[in-house]
């Protein structure tokens, strides 16, 4: 027996000294830990998976050279050669990167999880206490997005509400100036211009005030476009497009290390759009340039900087838009222009950003974002001056001229700390930001009368002041607006299932509104300088997510929000008190098919007090005045991602009531907000052909529908102007082979005539049925 027992221990002795352990780190973003990533030896085919800080092991692993697999959703796969030493613990540290998914038909459709740039914090979705959609890559390409207003069709409870660029969230409006960029405040596009997404991988849409991290804003929601990232591996993307409405598009990025190990990496991308407007004589022609370069310094520290620049020559920076019939909305034929041959608008804008992060340890990070943008701009614009004559066919006209510069510099230094206390997990952010942002009118501001415009025969020629009423003139118009905002707050986990958010913000404003001299309606002012205003509040938030089961989660949040007035110069009616408003929410997300399928169910009520409305004076349109309070409140229904690999669908309905509740005009209260309507709901689904001789085809189409939207503050009767509801249709078609794809988008497939927006006395018509061919070529090289 005692042989034996020798025997066997030498057995023993001689394999284990065969032998050897692995152990290791993996990391993203410059040294970020990643928790759930798989792991695969696959010599002996040994699996593991990483812990919350990044580490894995093997033990007892027999002497040798072995490849690593490091795979996980949202990640590019990753491997490495890894070498076993007898009775030794080989260390191996490996950076994975997120997924790319602008080039592979299997890749496209994963699902998005985590929105750092929105939460500061690499929180997941489902322990954020508030609704947020993801208008990925794959949407963007299946239906050739170009325009943000074009991506929002893809959310709930969204709709353009104005020829000006603005959006109705929730019945509240926002405006483009609020768009984000890879959640940095200060946007490069010139008042009225939507953004082109050309260089846009992915679009965040906010329901609910989000002021706790971004200070002032909308409260009804608002969006942040992710741009493209830069990326260590070679690739190239390129498409021709071409469509009726004399539209012609191009596109291209580039992507790729400049050096062996990998440091230093970046994205550069073009698009240019020209053509695609329906009025007739309305030229539009869009180019837009980008850039971004990445230095990893070590596995803790990277620089990123982002920079983009546009051109911009329409004959109007607004949307086009239609003057207003009150016997017949859609009495005037969809292309009728009434712009004079002089009109034009001329705009370039950039922007430019810089992202600095450094990782401490696993627990405690710094970050830098600073963004700084101007937008300058000249144009010549006719607008519609009353509704339209349908006896006399006259439209009478207003000229105005002005040249404007927007530069704004925003700086948001914040610290990320991870911190357990009594059992409680706690995950902090600390940040301060503050906003420089300037209007100059250099020129001043003009506006007159112009002739009147006749259906039947039309005048395009240029203006002149001769026999014309002057509405205003002034010198130089500088508007000043200084932000400084200082938050904190904690993402805490009681346990695996009860986790919550509560934070806290101190804002401070400061607005100036300066002019030498001004004429009003024939009034001349020697001085028209408004004191400084300044204002300021603390704003709290509070939320807790209970999750029963492991894709279900359950939240309830309250936040509040803080804004002053940018209409506050006394030709305004102003000063108004600053908007205030409290937002209510409870609700449900769940993650289906292995996270690939979402579901949301939002519950809210949203006050909103002082909202400005114009006054309708008769005298001086540009009078405006304070709602006492505007409450909001509906549900909002989300399904999105996909079904199975090759079935990809995303459905959303809101219902939404938007009411005056208190008001210094007893009338008004009860009444309908306007550009607020009561149902919005959309699909859109793609099927894709991934094996077999159908190999590369993919159908998709969906219909969105909007219900009627009132464009004032009044009752709802029959003498209110109102836009009526409307159901469209859009659709597309490709297919691909190896690296080409073509491909057919038809948008309004059956031609329908309804309103997408209206203001007062036009109307934005929706784009009549177009089409759009192209051609796409991707390459990709690991």
């Amino acid at each position: 027996m005692k042989f034996i027992f020798t025997i066997l221990c030498l057995f023993v002795g001689i394999y284990c000294y065969g032998q050897g352990n692995l152990k290791g780190k993996i990391t993203q973003n410059g040294g970020m830990p990643v928790s759930n990533i798989n792991i695969t030896l696959e010599k002996i085919n040994k699996t593991t998976i990483t812990d919350e800080k990044g580490d894995f092991s093997f033990n007892s692993i027999e002497a040798g050279t072995y490849s690593l697999k490091a795979s996980g959703v949202n990640f590019v796969t990753s491997k490495a050669t890894v070498k076993i030493t007898t009775s030794k613990t080989t260390s191996v540290n490996l950076e994975i990167t997120t997924l790319d998914t602008q080039l592979e038909l299997v890749e496209i459709s994963k699902k998005k999880d985590q929105t750092p740039s929105l939460t500061r914090t690499n929180t997941p979705l489902k322990d954020l206490p508030q609704s947020v959609q993801i208008v990925g890559t794959q949407q963007i390409n299946d239906q050739q997005l170009l325009f943000i207003e074009d991506a929002l069709k893809n959310v709930a409870g969204v709709n353009n509400s104005s020829p000006y660029g603005n959006f109705n969230y929730r019945g509240f409006e926002t405006g483009l100036q609020e768009i984000m960029f890879n959640g940095m405040k200060g946007s490069p596009f010139a008042e009225g211009v939507s953004p082109m997404l050309s260089n846009v991988e992915s679009i965040e849409v906010i329901h609910g005030p989000t002021a706790i991290l971004y200070g002032q804003g909308a409260l009804g929601g608002n969006i942040n476009l992710i741009t493209k990232q830069p990326k260590k591996f070679a690739s190239v993307n390129t498409s021709l497009s071409a469509g009726n409405l004399n539209l012609y598009r191009g596109m291209a990025d580039i992507s790729g290390s400049f050096n062996n190990s990998k440091t230093l990496y970046a994205v550069a991308s073009v698009g240019y759009q020209d053509g695609g407007a329906y009025l007739d004589r309305f030229k539009k022609r869009n180019l837009q340039l980008y850039g971004a370069v990445r230095y990893d310094l070590s596995l803790k520290t990277y620089i990123q900087l982002n920079g983009t620049y546009l051109n911009d020559v329409q004959t109007r920076n607004y949307t086009p838009s239609i003057p207003i019939v009150k016997t017949d909305l859609f009495a005037l034929p969809i292309d009728f222009n009434y712009s004079g041959d002089d009109a034009y608008y001329k705009g370039s804008s950039y922007q430019a950003q810089l992202e600095v992060h450094h990782t401490f340890n696993p627990n405690w990070s710094s970050h830098l974002l600073t963004n700084l943008a101007e937008s300058n701009s000249k144009r010549n614009e006719y607008g519609a001056l009353g509704f339209y004559n349908p006896t006399t066919k006259e439209l009478p006209r207003y000229f105005t001229k002005q040249y404007i510069s927007s530069p704004s510099l925003s700086i948001n230094p914040y610290l990320n700390g991870k911190i357990s206390v009594a059992g409680i997990k706690n995950i902090f952010s600390f940040g301060v930001n503050t906003d420089f942002k300037r209007n100059n009118y250099p020129d001043g501001f003009m506006q007159y009368s112009a002739n009147s415009i006749f259906l039947n025969n039309p005048d395009y020629g240029n203006f002149s002041t001769a026999g014309q009423t002057l509405f205003y003139l002034s010198d130089k118009e500088t508007f000043t607006y200084n932000i400084f905002g200082a938050y904190l707050q904690n993402q805490f986990e009681i346990t695996s299932k009860l986790k919550g958010l509560v934070g806290v913000r101190y804002n401070n404003y400061y607005s100036r509104y300066e002019v030498p001299s001004i004429t009003y309606d024939g009034v001349s002012f020697d001085t028209y300088n408004e004191y400084p205003q300044v204002t300021s509040a603390f704003i709290p938030r509070f939320g807790l997510v209970y999750q029963p089961f492991k894709h279900s989660t359950f939240y309830v949040d309250y936040n509040e929000g803080f804004s002053p007035q940018y209409n506050n110069a006394k030709i305004y009616g102003g000063p108004f008190p600053p908007e205030t408003s409290n937002n209510y929410e409870l609700g449900y997300k769940g993650n289906f098919f292995e996270n690939k399928l979402t579901a949301g169910i939002a519950a809210y009520r949203l006050n909103k007090s002082n909202v400005l409305t114009n006054a309708l004076d008769p005298i001086n349109t540009l009078l405006q005045r304070a709602i006492g309070q505007v409450r909001s409140q509906g549900i909002e229904l989300s399904l999105g991602g996909n079904v199975t690999k090759a079935f990809f669908i995303t459905a959303n309905y809101a219902n939404n009531s938007t009411k005056v509740r208190k008001s210094n005009r007893p009338a008004e209260i009860g009444q309908v907000f306007s550009n607020s309507p009561k149902h919005i709901a959309n699909l859109w689904s793609s099927y894709q052909i991934h094996d077999g001789a159908m190999k590369g085809l993919q159908i998709g189409a969906g219909p969105r529908y909007i219900s009627t939207r009132y464009l004032n503050v009044r009752k709802v009767d029959a003498d209110v102007l109102k836009l009526p509801s409307y159901k469209v249709v859009d659709a597309m078609a490709s297919y691909q082979v190896s690296n080409y794809k073509l491909q057919f988008n038809i948008n309004n497939m059956f031609d329908k005539s309804y309103a997408q927006s209206g203001s007062y006395n036009v109307y934005v018509p929706g784009i009549p049925r177009n089409f759009l061919f192209t051609l796409a070529y991707s390459f990709k090289k690991q």
